[in-house]
């Protein structure tokens, strides 16, 4: 139909072994406006894939939570460490936005503190109970990221650990 469409696929090379690749089909459209082929575009991202699997990895091996959020307060990335303080599976919270997997908490605390860094790009550290893990409070360390959206390390706290945030 002339559209296009991206894709990731793992595919195997004879003198390279698998690789992955990121995948682009773009229809040709002929000056009538008539489809008359189409292009592909293949990039090797087999380093980005490793890369991103081994941050992966080493995040769900610390035992802090660790999480992910876009500009629009989804999730994008949670550690185990992280879904476990709430009891959810990584599945039911990723691409979802933090009210839909924790109903009103954007307006809690903690969830305008994350959206603070979200408009300031500034990091911030504070002790605030957290809007998913009733009557536990935890450090909030929550820097900006180069995509917009920000990170997120939390870790129970004793009193000690960091300032108290104003309430």
């Amino acid at each position: 139909k002339g559209g296009s469409i991206q894709f990731e696929s793992t595919l195997p090379y004879p003198n390279r072994g698998s690789r992955r690749m990121r995948i682009v089909y773009s229809g040709a459209t002929a000056a009538n406006g008539e489809v008359c082929g189409f292009f592909a575009y293949l990039e090797d991202i087999t380093a980005l894939h490793d890369a991103e699997a081994a941050v992966t990895a080493a995040l769900d091996g610390i035992g802090d939570g660790y999480f992910t959020v876009d500009r629009q307060m989804r999730f994008t990335f949670v550690n185990q460490a992280a879904a476990q303080v709430y009891g959810l599976a990584v599945r039911d919270m990723l691409d979802r936005h933090v009210d839909a997997v924790f109903p009103g908490s954007s307006r809690t605390p903690t969830g305008m503190l994350l959206r603070e860094v979200l408009e300031t790009r500034r990091p911030q550290r504070r002790i605030l109970p957290s809007a998913g893990a009733t009557g536990r409070e935890f450090v909030w360390d929550v820097v900006p990221l180069l995509t917009g959206g920000a990170a997120v390390v939390m870790h129970e706290t004793a009193a000690a650990d960091a300032p108290r945030s104003p309430r």
